[in-house]
Formats: C-alpha cells, sequence, structure tokens
C-alpha cells in the first residue's frame, strides 16, 4: 500500500477509533511498545539502544559492526533491490 493510500485511510477515521487502533497495535507488538519507550519514558531510550546494539553484535562480524557505526552499510546488509 502507498504512502497516499494510507493516509487517506487515516483521514476517513475519527479520533476514537485511531486511538483505539493505536491501543490495539500497543498492546500486541513488542515493536510498537519499543518504539513509544522513549517518548513516554526518555529515560529508557538507552534500555531500547542496548537492546538493538546486542543483536546486531550477535548477527553480524565485529568488522562489519564498525563499519555501521562509522556510516558505511556493509555490502552483506545492502538491500538487494529497490522499490
Amino acid at each position: 500500500m502507498s504512502m497516499k493510500k494510507f493516509k487517506d485511510y487515516l483521514k476517513t477515521q475519527d479520533d476514537e477509533s485511531l486511538r483505539d487502533e493505536l491501543l490495539t497495535l500497543y498492546k500486541t507488538f513488542e515493536v510498537v511498545r519499543e518504539f513509544y519507550t522513549p517518548r513516554i519514558e526518555p529515560s529508557n531510550i538507552e534500555k531500547v539502544i542496548d537492546k538493538y546494539k546486542q543483536v546486531l553484535k550477535a548477527n553480524m562480524t565485529r568488522r562489519e559492526f564498525l563499519m555501521l557505526l562509522e556510516g558505511v552499510t556493509p555490502k552483506r546488509l545492502q538491500p538487494r533491490f529497490s522499490l
């Protein structure tokens, strides 16, 4: 679905239904809770950052991890196609 279609869909919804949908997403998906955690509790942002650093370290070589820290995307992690 395109961003335009999604925005059009959002425009058709009232505030209450959007709140209900966000609450459902928050209850259902951990990634949504992690997204909102730093916005709701800014002091917890380090906890989320540390979690994903550990995930990256576990799934990447040291060289790839250091490349990412320098802002360079390792070839293995680059997308194989464009949208």
